[in-house]
C-alpha cells in the first residue's frame, strides 16, 4: 500500500513543483534588474498561491483520494485501497507546509542562500528518521506511523524556512503572504501555464507505468515502487544542477540597464559562454556518480530496500537501464534549466 500512496501522493506534491520553477524564474529577473520591491512582492504573492493551490490538493485528496488509489492499486489490490488512503490523507494534513518549503527553498536559492535550505532540510530528514523509529519500529503503527512522520518533518521544515526568511519577507511593514492582483497572476500564468505542462507529462509517464505494473503482481509493484524512488533520489543530482543554473544564469542575461552600457553587456556575454562551458564539464561527473551510485543500489544493494528474493531478482535486471539513463539525467536537467532560464519552454 505504502509505493501506491506514496507515488500517488508524491506526484501530486511534484505537479506543484511548477510554482517553485515559477518562483526562481521571476525572482532570477528581477535580482538582475537589480528590483528589490519586485524580489519581495514575488515571493509574497507565491507564497499566497501557495495556499490556493495547497487548499485544491487537500479538497481532491479528501475528495476524491478513494478514486484515485483504487486507480494507483488497480482492481486485483482494492484490500490495499484504505492503508493507501489513510497515508495520503495523512500527509495532505501539512501540504501547505510543502508548499511553503518549495516557494520558500526556490527564494533561498535564488538569492544563493544554500545554508538556510540545508538546515530545513536536515532538520525534516532528522525528525523523520526518529519519528520512523518510534512510530513505525517502537509503537507499530506501520504505514500511518511513516505517514505521521513524513508530514511532521514537511510542517517543521516548512516553519524554518519561513522563520529563517521573515525579515525579507517583511520590509517596510509588508504582510508576508499576500495574493497576487489580477495582472501580475496572469504573469505567472503565462510562465507557470508551460511548466505545469511540462511536470504533468512527465507523471503522466511515471502513473501510466504504476497503472501497468498493477496488472501484473504484488511483487512487481514493490519492485517498481523501488525503482522509482532510486530513479527520483538519484535524480536529484541533476535536478541540482537545473536549480544552479535557474539561479545564477539570469544574472548573466542582458537586462534593460545593459543597454547604457556596452562594456557591462560584452562582459555578461562572455561570462554566459564560460557558464555554459562549465555546466557542461560538470554534468559528465555529476552523471557518472549518480548512474554507478544507482547501478550499485539496484544490482548489489537492493536488501536496503526490501527482502523479498523476487523483488531483489527485479532490481538487479533493470540495474543497467538505471545506470544509463541517470548518466544522462544531468545533461537533461542543465538544458531544461537554460532553457527556462530564458523561458524557451518550446524546445522543452
Amino acid at each position: 500500500a505504502l509505493g501506491p500512496a506514496s507515488i500517488g501522493f508524491d506526484s501530486l506534491l511534484y505537479i506543484c513543483y511548477f510554482l517553485a520553477i515559477a518562483t526562481t524564474n521571476q525572482l532570477g529577473t528581477a535580482i538582475a534588474n537589480n528590483d528589490e520591491e519586485e524580489q519581495q512582492k514575488i515571493t509574497s504573492n507565491n507564497l499566497g498561491v501557495g495556499i490556493v493551490v495547497g487548499l485544491s490538493v487537500m479538497g481532491l485528496i479528501y475528495g476524491q483520494g478513494h478514486q484515485i488509489m483504487k486507480f494507483l492499486v488497480g482492481a486485483d489490490n482494492v484490500n490495499l485501497i484504505p492503508s493507501a488512503l489513510s497515508y495520503a490523507q495523512i500527509r495532505c494534513s501539512t501540504v501547505l507546509a510543502s508548499l511553503f518549503l518549495m516557494v520558500t527553498q526556490a527564494a533561498s536559492f535564488s538569492y544563493l542562500d544554500t545554508a538556510t535550505p540545508v538546515i530545513a532540510v536536515l532538520t525534516a530528514t532528522l525528525i523523520n528518521c526518529i519519528g520512523d523509529y518510534i512510530l513505525c519500529i517502537v509503537c507499530n503503527f506501520g504505514i500511518k506511523g511513516a505517514a505521521f512522520a513524513t508530514a511532521l518533518g514537511q510542517l517543521v521544515a516548512g516553519l524554518v524556512m519561513l522563520v529563517r526568511m521573515r525579515k525579507s519577507l517583511t520590509k517596510g511593514n509588508k504582510p508576508m503572504i499576500t495574493f497576487p492582483a489580477p495582472k501580475e497572476l496572469i504573469k505567472l500564468v503565462k510562465l507557470a501555464g508551460p511548466i505545469l505542462f511540462l511536470i504533468v507529462g512527465e507523471l503522466a509517464c511515471h502513473m501510466i507505468m504504476t497503472k501497468r505494473v498493477t496488472t501484473f503482481s504484488v511483487l512487481d509493484l514493490a519492485a517498481h515502487s523501488v525503482l522509482l524512488r532510486i530513479y527520483i533520489f538519484f535524480g536529484i543530482f541533476g535536478e541540482s544542477l537545473s536549480q544552479t543554473v535557474q539561479s545564477f544564469f539570469p544574472r548573466l542575461l542582458p537586462n534593460k540597464d545593459d543597454e547604457i552600457s556596452v562594456k557591462i553587456a560584452e562582459k555578461k556575454k562572455s561570462l554566459n559562454k564560460i557558464f555554459r562551458s562549465k555546466l557542461w564539464n560538470l554534468s559528465f561527473p555529476i552523471g557518472l556518480l549518480g548512474s554507478v551510485l544507482a547501478f550499485i543500489a539496484c544490482a548489489y544493494k537492493g536488501n536496503f530496500f526490501v527482502s523479498d528474493p523476487q523483488v531483489l531478482s527485479g532490481l538487479k535486471v533493470a540495474a543497467p537501464f538505471m545506470g544509463s539513463v541517470l548518466m544522462l539525467n544531468p545533461y537533461n536537467m542543465m538544458s531544461d534549466g537554460l532553457a527556462m532560464s530564458q523561458r524557451q519552454f518550446t524546445s522543452i
